[in-house]
């Protein structure tokens, strides 16, 4: 049990290896394991922001976050990055709708969460509080730089600010998001390593559960999810996702061209043949002919409906 202080008996290799050891939960399969530190980081206004509030109203309704498994939870967003209340509303307002009640958000002030002294007790006692009210299964911390003013650069500092959090929120996982470096090259000139990139000691990796890794990919818009540590799954692939112009909505590029493909092949001649229509869509999308036909065979692997067409490939 959590605070057992009875030292750990030690176990034949035989009898551990016979034990019934399940999986652990998880609130987002595979990246937020249920009761974990998830350590989310990437380069300033790229799009954390919205990859969260994406996953916080995904786990708050119980439905897939990117196509990734979810167990609804009541999901508590601490926002201390300092986006003014009338922004942030506004960008809110550019989520799909049904805007979840398990979905919880406070705005605050920048504080110390392992100092000493009245600012910092006091706001202990304000998230002991929410937790208590609120009892979330999810904890996002949006940004982890503001929630503490030791030197992040210093080794023991992670595991101060992780068992602090997991002191005031018990069994809830917790979602910290934090920035890359303002740069990321190497003595050479070269970027360095994915998991090296965010500012301050390697510990705010090594102390969490998983690493996240937001990062841009090419064109305007288009990001790339790398997960860049697990201690509880295997590392799953990299994950490309697409920001809209609107700053807020997020899908995965699958999904976008999916949608992309839909818009077109609504506007064809239904008479036309299939061969036709692919001909067609490859020239308004700008892709290749196998591309479209590739689309439309993984078309029954996402929500929206198929294009109907009784017709078959020529």
């Amino acid at each position: 049990m959590p605070g057992d202080l009875r030292p750990p008996s030690p176990v034949p290799l035989p009898d551990f290896l016979a034990q019934q050891i399940t999986t652990p939960p998880y609130l987002v399969d595979p990246y937020v394991p249920a009761g974990g530190i998830v350590f989310l980081y990437g380069k300033p206004s790229l799009g954390k922001s919205p990859l969260t509030w994406k996953m916080a109203q995904c786990v708050a309704l119980g439905v897939p976050f990117l196509g990734c498994p979810t167990a609804q939870a009541t999901v508590l967003y601490i926002d201390v990055d300092g986006t003014p209340a009338a922004e942030l509303q506004k960008r809110l307002k550019l989520l799909p709708q049904p805007y979840p009640a398990d979905f919880q958000l406070v705005l605050m002030a920048p504080f110390n969460i392992v100092g000493r002294g009245a600012e910092s007790d006091l706001a202990r006692t304000r998230l002991a509080q929410m937790s208590q009210s609120v009892k979330p299964g999810l904890v996002i911390v949006n940004t982890l730089r503001k929630v503490h003013w030791a030197d992040d650069k210093e080794s023991d500092v992670p595991s101060r600010v992780y068992t602090a959090f997991h002191g005031l929120f018990p069994g809830a996982s917790i979602l910290f998001v934090h920035h890359d470096k303002k740069t990321v090259l190497g003595p050479s000139g070269a970027s360095t390593e994915a998991d090296e990139a965010f500012s301050g000691s390697q510990a705010w990796l090594n102390d969490a559960t998983v690493g996240l890794h937001l990062v841009r990919h090419g064109a305007e818009g288009l990001l790339r999810l790398d997960h860049t540590k697990t201690q509880v799954s295997e590392r799953k692939p990299p994950l490309m996702l697409v920001l809209a112009p609107d700053g807020t909505t997020l899908t995965t590029q699958e999904e976008h061209h999916f949608k992309r493909l839909e818009a077109a092949w609504a506007d064809l001649d239904p008479a036309w043949t299939k061969q036709a229509k692919v001909t067609a869509v490859r020239g308004q999308l700008g892709v290749s002919e196998s591309t479209v036909w590739r689309w439309l065979r993984k078309w029954d692997t996402v929500k929206s409906p198929k294009p109907h067409d009784s017709t078959t490939s020529t």
